[in-house]
């Protein structure tokens, strides 16, 4: 796969999106895979992936309801020394170190706008509960766990589903006769990641690593929160850095110690210090 293909696929889902108020997940699906096709990326069974997540990651997507999708609105935020325009290309083609749809420029040269926020990382994440919180308040369910079949087969436990039910997914700690529905992609499109999250605690595995010397966050890239990731992505900014992947990592940069145990508290502590 050519990366610059992938990049150029990404920018023409974004002005196919810049076209519409809004799209439901069905219909990005089909257009990521006519991208997929057309531009001979072969990005595999799921282009969607490859093509709107990074996006929907970035934050120049966002989920606005019942499974539809649409561009953020135009928004700035300010750090010391730039701002990040988000949402506001004016025609220019996108700078391919960033992502798609997000700009760097001076304060000088920024535009004048209603409203320019100051964010970092701390002010976002402090207000972010513990995903086994998140989980605790999804609905009980009265479903017989013997007939789970579990994502992690090999502790059968965490997010499992019936096959019988199709899309219905569930989060099951059977030694404690817990199980709790995962609300669906159209309700909560983070919904799934942080299951898979828990999931990782409560079966004894990490969801990331972090070194205070290098000031680096590496979470596991599977199934990461969206919006959490948004979050961590602020500080690196703030320094004109955004995260990257590492084998299978996502890598966030500028990330303090009270950061990295502040994340940790809201992954239950299966963030290893290095």
């Amino acid at each position: 796969m050519n990366d610059g293909g992938l990049y150029n696929a990404q920018y023409l889902f974004y002005c196919w999106m810049s076209n519409f108020e809004k799209r439901r997940y069905p219909q990005i699906k089909e257009i990521c895979a006519f991208l997929n096709d057309s531009m001979n990326l072969d990005l595999g069974e799921r282009p969607v992936g490859s093509i709107f997540y990074p996006l929907l990651y970035s934050g120049v997507i966002d989920h606005v309801g019942k499974g539809y999708y649409a561009l953020t609105k135009p928004l700035a935020i300010e750090f010391d020394n730039h701002v990040v325009l988000l949402n506001m290309l004016d025609g220019n083609h996108p700078d391919p170190s960033l992502p798609i749809g997000w700009r760097i420029v001076s304060k000088e040269t920024a535009p004048e706008l209603e409203e320019t926020i100051q964010l970092n990382t701390m002010s976002v994440i402090k207000s972010f509960p513990s995903i086994d919180k998140v989980v605790d308040s999804w609905d009980s369910s009265l479903q017989d766990v013997g007939e789970l079949s579990y994502h992690d087969y090999r502790n059968k436990a965490g997010v499992a589903e019936y096959k019988r039910d199709g899309f219905v997914r569930y989060f099951s700690i059977p030694d404690k006769m817990y199980l709790k529905e995962i609300p669906s992609g159209e309700i909560n499109p983070d919904a799934y990641r942080i299951g898979i999250c828990y999931e990782r605690v409560v079966t004894g595995q990490r969801n990331g690593s972090y070194n205070p010397k290098t000031k680096q966050l590496s979470v596991n890239s599977f199934a990461f929160p969206i919006m959490l990731y948004r979050a961590l992505s602020l500080d690196g900014l703030a320094i004109k850095e955004t995260p990257f992947l590492k084998d299978d990592c996502i890598v966030f940069t500028n990330v303090s110690m009270s950061v990295a145990k502040e994340v940790n508290r809201i992954l239950c502590k299966s963030i290893m210090y290095e």
